[in-house]
């Protein structure tokens, strides 16, 4: 048996933009994403398709079932 239970993520980007533990979550992210050479912005060719992205922020708990970081 399986038990979901909504800890009150935000859902869309405006549920989130203006909270600091989240906007400090997305940039520990972004410095990951650039220290790891993840991704590189570059000018879109004109016959290429853009890929559309989205910040997903999950709280991640920890053993004993306390908030253990916010990750975005």
């Amino acid at each position: 048996m399986v038990l979901f239970m909504s800890n009150g993520d935000p859902s869309n980007y405006n549920k989130f933009v203006n909270d600091e533990k989240w906007i400090e979550a997305m940039k520990l992210e972004i410095n990951a994403i650039e220290k790891n050479k993840t991704w590189e912005l570059v000018t879109l060719p004109t016959h290429a398709k853009k890929i559309e992205v989205k910040w997903i922020c999950k709280t991640k708990f920890n053993e004993e079932g306390k908030v253990d970081k916010y990750k975005a």
